[in-house]
């Protein structure tokens, strides 16, 4: 019988990057919560009791910054988690010296500051979501992300060239695109724009102006 193999563990450096944060603490001048999605991960909702444990062994902070680097992920997660750090933080600080994006930016909205690195971006909240009906990837075999952004497009471009096409855009799409995706993705479109306008609310009162 031949022996187990040796697992091969992607290198941990722990502490590595804690030097960094207590090095950009003590440029900022408060404390520092990181954030941080590897290039395969998302905001989930596995965060939100992590970050919850988190805050309570910290305590009440007056000031504090948090570190954001993620291509986005579920919004309502990210939601719940601008209201555990606005619970628990009265001044907060967001920095961002990378990817920031879709959900990720609406965490970014939820602070009082945003500071932005020479390679940080922001981005719209666009809706997207691989359905149980979506479209397959042939090559990858998997449900592909649909984006409410692109059907609007394809619809508008469709409407303005109705003189070359004569019919109802939804009815080809329709043999490409589940009815079911479409009203999803609507659903999920409705939901960003209310959680926006929740995370706003701590900036701007007045909801004619959010």
């Amino acid at each position: 019988m031949s022996a187990r193999p040796e697992l091969k563990q992607p290198p941990v450096l722990f502490d590595e990057t804690q030097k960094v944060i207590r090095e950009v603490e003590e440029a900022s001048g408060v404390p520092i919560i990181s954030y941080w999605n590897a290039w395969n991960a998302n905001i989930c909702p596995n965060d939100v009791p992590s970050m919850h444990q988190l805050l309570s062994r910290i305590g009440k902070l007056d000031r504090a910054a948090i570190v954001i680097k993620s291509n986005g992920g579920d919004i309502e997660s990210a939601l719940r988690l601008v209201h555990l750090l606005r619970r628990k933080v009265s001044y907060l600080k967001a920095y961002a010296f990378g990817d920031c994006a879709s959900s990720a930016t609406i965490m970014a909205l939820g602070a009082d500051e945003i500071h932005m690195g020479p390679l940080a971006f922001l981005t719209p909240i666009d809706t997207s979501l691989a359905h149980e009906l979506s479209p397959i990837n042939e090559i990858q075999n998997q449900r592909v992300h649909v984006s409410r952004d692109e059907l609007t497009r394809i619809v508008r471009l469709w409407s303005d060239s109705a003189k070359e096409h004569h019919g109802n855009p939804y009815t080809d799409l329709f043999n490409h695109v589940h009815p079911l995706v479409f009203g999803a993705i609507d659903r999920s479109n409705s939901l960003s724009v209310k959680v926006c306008d929740e995370v706003l609310s701590y900036h701007i009162e007045d909801t004619e102006q959010r």
